[in-house]
């Protein structure tokens, strides 16, 4: 699977490069907002969605303790950023509180309309590679934080979606990512899919 859409740790590589968005963005809270789509439409049913949600196969669980990471971000320029314990330097490109942190060219795409990358607000143009490799072309991944007194508030969107093939056979996918969610992407949900969205965020301290 591309390495973008591999669940995720905070303590592992945290890639990122940062677009500028003026006045679009509004710094995101603590809270946790959560979405279920089926045919493109929204399924608003609470039990509904708690069933759907509580069977992902990475828990989408937001607990108080998670919420503030052991984890630190250092900025060793204006322009560059480490994430954790990782020595990989990342571009920090700067937008009022917002940060938009794109990785190298490390992320594998096969399909340039996979349904994963499509749930990101935040994305990177993907360029073509030989087909010899397995993939046809690789992007940077984007994580999105905001300047909060001496901590980013990273963003999380976890996400499950299970998809019915032609053949009635079922395949499923679930992560989480550091990003947010383009709610636009819930029209590509077709008939017989589901998916389930949850954003929220934690606070990273900045060194």
């Amino acid at each position: 699977m591309p390495y973008i859409y591999r669940t995720l740790v905070f303590s592992t590589v945290l890639l990122g490069c940062w677009s500028c968005r003026k006045d679009e963005e509004a710094k995101p809270d603590s809270e946790v907002r959560q979405w279920v789509f089926t045919a493109g439409r929204e399924i608003t049913d609470k039990q509904v969605k708690k069933r759907f949600i509580e069977r992902a196969g990475v828990p989408f669980t937001v607990l108080p303790s998670t919420q503030v990471s052991p984890e630190s971000v250092r900025f060793i320029k204006p322009d560059t950023v480490l994430f954790g314990a990782s020595t990989i330097p990342f571009a920090v490109v700067k937008s009022g509180r917002q940060y938009l942190c794109y990785s190298p060219l490390v992320v594998r795409i096969s399909d340039p309309n996979d349904i994963i990358h499509s749930l990101l607000k935040h994305t990177s143009p993907l360029v073509p590679i030989p087909t010899a490799t397995g993939f046809s072309y690789l992007t940077k991944e984007v994580r999105v934080g905001y300047v909060e007194g001496d901590n980013l508030r990273i963003s999380r969107l976890h996400y499950r979606l299970k998809r019915t093939g032609s053949s009635g056979s079922f395949s499923e996918r679930s992560g989480l990512l550091f990003n947010e969610f383009n709610q636009a992407s819930s029209a590509r949900i077709g008939t017989g899919d589901t998916l389930a969205v949850q954003e929220s965020s934690m606070l990273v301290p900045i060194q």
